[in-house]
């Protein structure tokens, strides 16, 4: 568990995480802004954050990481030599425009490339559809021959 200090330094990044998510939800998605949601998921993210950690500091309770009901999306670096392709979007109905962001990485985790553009849509299906899509001329344009694409749908 951290010292009291980092771990105020943590709600903090994770509280500002969030308010950033909810106003882009708010402005972009056009959902209701709702602070209740904010604090519960800025607490959960704390209780895995921690829960993480006091697994990995206790050496020999490796095995009880698989039994936790709690679930920690965590990116995964590709294999040496292998570029993984990763994307985010957002849907506003209202407005019928969606924004991309895809990037890719190596498998020390660094940025190789990355596209980000605004399209018009008419459903958060093709929003998915059009990520892949870009994701795939991304491989292309910088010639990855080991590509993993990888989706959240």
């Amino acid at each position: 568990m951290p010292c009291m200090r980092e771990e105020v330094k943590v709600r903090i990044v994770f509280t500002c995480l969030h308010i950033w998510k909810a106003r882009c939800e708010v402005t972009i998605g056009g959902e209701k802004l709702d602070l209740e949601r904010i604090i519960q998921r800025v607490n959960c993210l704390m209780n895995e954050l921690f829960y993480v950690q006091r697994i990995l500091c206790s050496n020999n309770n490796f095995d009880r990481i698989g039994k936790s009901t709690t679930y920690v999306d965590v990116w995964e670096k590709p294999l040496e030599s292998w570029v993984k392709v990763n994307c985010d979007g957002v849907f506003d109905a209202s407005t019928a425009c969606a924004d991309i962001g895809v990037l890719g990485r190596n498998s020390s985790g660094e940025m190789l490339d990355g596209i980000g553009k605004r399209i018009i849509v008419d459903s958060f299906e093709v929003v998915e559809a059009k990520a892949m899509v870009t994701k795939i001329e991304l491989a292309v344009k910088n010639r990855w021959t080991n590509v993993i694409i990888e989706t959240d749908y």
